[in-house]
């Protein structure tokens, strides 16, 4: 760690929010269970539950792994996920200074040229973010994704 780095606690609303959530899951987990031994046979009770738990733990493993590589490559960003137009998405991003944020996005392809949607456009994309002002920021992107100036806005109810 370095000498700027302060530790941050986790408070007692933190806390409060991950019992919740955590008691939601495991009464979800049990109501999943008492469901299925009713309707079905009782073993696939215990497969639901172990498939929903190894959801879970995949998804906590791929966010630690994420942002253990995103800080060994110097990234603000660094994250796959999955969109609706194109598909599984690493996506890297920094800050270039306290306003101007980049974002490279590249389409992971998965299976042979054959199996891919025809026309779609799957190479490299930018954006590059800068705010305005604290409500307003203005996007421009390019590469693979459709070109343009977006001005996006931020409201406080």
């Amino acid at each position: 760690m370095t000498s700027d780095s302060r530790s941050v606690r986790a408070g007692a609303r933190t806390f409060a929010g991950l019992f919740l959530v955590t008691l939601s899951t495991l009464t979800y987990q049990l109501l999943l269970t008492r469901t299925f031994s009713v309707t079905m046979y009782y073993h696939f009770a215990f497969v639901a539950i172990s498939v929903t738990m190894f959801g879970m733990a995949v998804g906590a493993l791929a966010s630690a792994i994420s942002n253990t590589a995103g800080q060994g490559l110097g990234f603000d960003v660094f994250q796959i996920r999955q969109e609706a137009t194109r598909g599984l998405t690493l996506t890297a991003g920094r800050y270039l200074g306290s306003r101007l944020f980049l974002d490279l996005e590249l389409p992971l392809q998965m299976g042979s040229r054959t199996q891919q949607v025809t026309g779609s456009n799957l190479g490299p994309g930018f954006q590059l973010e800068y705010t305005l002002r604290r409500w307003l920021r203005a996007n421009v992107q390019g590469g693979s994704l459709s070109p343009g100036l977006l001005f996006k806005t931020r409201h406080a109810y």
